[in-house]
């Protein structure tokens, strides 16, 4: 699970001076050809580097496990007006784990995103939280994320206070299953944290120590996602849909005969866009948990077309040509619609995906003039 990956990349920080903590912070575990380091936010460190002896870095097998220590054996770099820290350490135990997550750059608003940290007020536990990207900064070094699903807001108390001991924490991307490591976590506005924003260092800060970056502004990379999707979906899950959905599969498959004038071109475009629909309902799922805004524009979407699927496009053809002239009357109508809602980081076909579904529950329907 990418979560668990997520969970086990983090770590807490605490500066002692004499035997008391004075400051405490959350980071990330970032693995390099050459080394094991810890990434943070240059002030969950202090003003000055501190000395190594007094930076404990620990981390948990579990959110209810003890926690173990972890040796520092060099401050590598201490950018404090950039607020990021690379901690060198001593970590032999752990290479599989470091290379179960890629690095990410060029990230794209309205992302979700994940991020797990260790809070000042619950310090014993490491928590989990979900967020979307807001702002980005002109040149993609620093960017915002919102939270989604927690607030900083707790009836009054300071909402900074609330998220002490977070910044440093890694915030990842999860695509196609795997977190990709974006940023980390650098501070809240104001005493009040506003708008529950967090401000965020963005991972290429680390171009001189890391060499393979994914970059998910390309169009290719998010083709490629959608594509392993597809490739995901066998025949046998083709047939377990006809199976349990055996009225949606006749229907499709009956209208794609109206539609194409060879029935053996019909089946290829029916088995087509079922494995396409399907792999298409892992991400309107995925949709739905990490982007429940836009997930709900897009169920008002579908319902304010609904009735004109039915009454407009829907129609008794003369031939194939006006059938498939009709379904890409729909699929252009529909489409410029989706672009009004939808950011350039969902590029998957999702207006391909709900015509499927009302070829399907026959809401789009296509019959032969006789």
């Amino acid at each position: 699970m990418p979560e668990r990956i997520i969970e086990q990349a983090c770590v807490k920080i605490s500066i002692k001076q004499g035997e008391e903590i004075i400051k405490q912070g959350s980071g990330v575990l970032v693995a390099t050809e050459q080394s094991f380091y810890v990434l943070t936010a240059c002030h969950c460190l202090g003003n000055t580097k501190p000395d190594l002896k007094n930076i404990i870095i620990q981390k948990q097998n579990d959110f209810k496990s003890e926690f173990n220590d972890i040796k520092v054996v060099d401050i590598t770099r201490f950018e404090v007006e950039d607020d990021w820290a690379l901690l060198e350490i001593d970590f032999n135990n752990e290479e599989k784990l470091l290379k179960n997550y890629p690095f990410a750059k060029n990230i794209i608003r309205e992302q979700p995103v994940k991020f797990c940290g260790y809070q000042k007020i619950g310090s014993n536990s490491y928590r989990n939280f979900s967020a979307k990207v807001n702002t980005i900064s002109s040149d993609n070094s620093f960017f915002v994320i919102k939270l989604i699903e927690d607030t900083f807001d707790q009836q009054g108390e300071s909402g900074k206070e609330i998220a002490e001991g977070l910044s440093g924490s890694g915030v990842f991307i999860i695509k196609s299953g795997t977190p990709y490591l974006i940023g980390i976590l650098n501070s809240v506005n104001t005493e009040k944290a506003w708008n529950d924003d967090i401000n965020c260092k963005a991972i290429d800060c680390l171009q001189e120590y890391i060499n393979d970056f994914t970059d998910l502004s390309d169009e290719n990379i998010i083709k490629r996602w959608e594509e392993e999707l597809e490739t995901e979906i066998t025949k046998e899950d083709i047939e377990a849909f006809r199976a349990t959905n055996e009225v949606f599969f006749k229907n499709i498959d009956r209208k794609n005969k109206v539609i194409y004038d060879s029935e053996e071109k019909a089946i290829e475009v029916t088995t087509k866009k079922i494995k396409k629909y399907l792999s298409f309902q892992y991400k309107i799922k995925e949709l739905e948990n990490y982007n429940p805004e836009i997930y709900q524009k897009f169920i008002k979407l579908i319902n304010r077309f609904q009735d004109a699927v039915t009454d407009e496009y829907s129609r008794s053809v003369n031939n194939n040509n006006e059938a498939k002239d009709a379904l890409i009357e729909l699929q252009k109508d529909f489409r410029e619609e989706v672009t009004r809602i939808f950011p350039d980081a969902l590029k998957f076909d999702i207006a391909e995906y709900q015509i499927t579904e009302w070829l399907l529950d026959c809401s789009l329907n296509f019959t032969l003039r006789i």
